[in-house]
């Protein structure tokens, strides 16, 4: 009964600001971004504006027209279909291989690893063929990708509600609107990042991962958070932190059961290329083991600043479809980072395990999926830090549980937002001055991953305020004994 009052409760609270904070999104993703230029004429329009040439229009246009990943996607996804438009010089050029590896275009259909290399885990497939299918051509191929990635986002947002209804019941409607308001502000600088990667149908998979594992529906749990990893390793970080929040709280059969489905679903997707190609499937993530430091990433920062006053030599060369710094200590401090990650991952796994272990007697359930939200947030905050590539998209992997009240300590969505918009300073339209290690763009780079190791370093170590919140929304109530009404006396 409560249940459905609280429900008729919400549809009489939807407002037309509700409705006019859903649309804002959809149009700067969908119409602001996709008003740019298809990928040829866009090259010639940068082009000439490096040239000193192009006029206002141009340059607003240029500004939020996408970059160039959804090109790559398109000629993977052309080998799969057996189009022979693909363009393998663009494939070859962009991930920093030989021609040689890729087939000439053919009208026969290609067996990704088998027939190909592809720099994705075989869950990133899907994603990657189904524009195309939708819609031939590259420019419908762009439109299809960026549709499909606003709807994601838009998954992202419900997702990010139905989290706060657990963490922070008492909120209502107000704790929605507020979600929706700050997932249209992430929209502006991050859109371009949403609408040509596949990041943030792995962020949408997370979060609803998420979701299951607060509504007890383990199994879904397992093959949501399963199916993400295999699209791109990261949502597997979320599988040990669930777990141990779900032993903390002694709920063995319930951790069982979503580590065991995770790593099914995980392995269910990579079977079939395992059978008919496994060294190619080895070889992406052969691929990924052995890229440098992103310059991007915290530690190319510092090393960046090092280089400034002397102490270390340092240039950008471009390896691995990226731009890393080149330097003596680079590849032993890439190793050494790439292999910090999972540790990480595992501590504060053992964290969430300890704080849950504390709060399951102090708190109640709303506490409790605070505790595991503002968890998975620093987590993911530490894995950024740690990271030894730091790609702008990888700022999705945070979006939907920074939209959550108190996942991220303090004004964490405020600070979330300067992120985002210092990130799209970077990239990408002023990379090439980044690339160069000019000042300013430095000064930028410096800026945005101080306040990045701020913000993890102050989710891991808040303590009791995982669980308590920090003071946006209701306190957590104090778990009391039910006291039965007393009964009427027998006549």
């Amino acid at each position: 009964m409560a249940d459905a009052q609280a429900r008729e409760s919400s549809r009489r609270q939807f407002s037309w600001r509700q409705a006019a904070l859903w649309s804002i999104p959809v149009l700067w993703c969908v119409g602001v971004y996709g008003a740019g230029f298809d990928p040829v004429t866009r090259d010639l329009k940068e082009q000439a504006f490096h040239d000193g040439q192009g006029d206002v229009v141009d340059a607003i246009l240029l500004f939020f027209s996408k970059d160039s990943d959804e090109r790559l996607y398109y000629a993977y996804a052309n080998w799969m279909v057996g189009d022979p438009s693909t363009d393998k010089g663009y494939v070859a050029e962009h991930i920093g291989a030989s021609p040689d590896v890729y087939p000439e275009p053919s009208t026969q259909a290609q067996v990704p690893y088998r027939d190909f290399p592809v720099e994705y885990p075989p869950g990133a497939l899907a994603f990657i063929v189904l524009p195309r299918l939708i819609a031939p051509g590259i420019v419908g191929y762009r439109h299809a990708l960026g549709i499909l990635a606003t709807l994601a986002l838009l998954a992202s947002f419900l997702a990010a509600m139905r989290i706060r209804r657990a963490a922070r019941p008492g909120l209502g409607a107000t704790g929605d609107s507020s979600i929706l308001a700050w997932g249209a502000a992430f929209s502006v600088p991050l859109g371009y990042l949403i609408v040509c990667r596949i990041d943030i149908f792995c962020a949408a998979l997370a979060a609803w991962g998420l979701v299951a594992v607060l509504e007890r529906r383990n199994v879904l749990a397992g093959i949501l958070l399963g199916l993400g990893a295999a699209v791109k390793l990261w949502p597997g970080f979320l599988v040990p932190v669930a777990i141990a929040w779900l032993a903390g709280q002694r709920r063995w059969r319930d951790s069982t059961v979503v580590g065991a489905v995770s790593a099914a679903a995980f392995l269910a997707v990579h079977l079939p290329f395992l059978l008919v190609a496994p060294d190619g499937v080895a070889a992406v993530y052969r691929y990924h083991g052995e890229r440098g430091l992103q310059i991007e990433s915290v530690a190319s920062s510092l090393l960046i600043l090092a280089r400034s006053v002397g102490l270390v030599d340092a240039n950008v060369l471009k390896t691995h479809g990226a731009f890393d710094l080149d330097s003596p200590v680079g590849p032993a401090l890439a190793s050494l980072l790439r292999m910090a990650v999972p540790g990480i991952v595992l501590v504060l796994a053992g964290l969430a395990a300890w704080r849950a272990r504390k709060a399951i007697a102090v708190t109640d359930g709303a506490g409790l999926a605070r505790l595991l939200v503002s968890s998975i947030a620093a987590m993911l905050a530490a894995v950024l830090v740690a990271s030894p590539i730091l790609s702008p998209q990888y700022l999705l992997w945070l979006l939907p549980f920074a939209l959550v009240p108190d996942a991220l300590p303090g004004r964490g969505r405020a600070w979330f937002l300067v992120l985002a918009f210092l990130g799209a300073v970077l990239y990408p339209h002023l990379y090439p001055r980044l690339r160069k290690l000019l000042p300013a763009m430095v000064a930028v780079l410096v800026a945005r991953n101080g306040i990045l190791v701020v913000l993890a370093v102050r989710a891991v170590a808040r303590g009791r305020a995982a669980w308590e919140g920090s003071g946006t929304g209701e306190a957590s109530p104090v778990p009391t004994v039910p006291v039965s009404p007393p009964r009427a006396p027998c006549s």
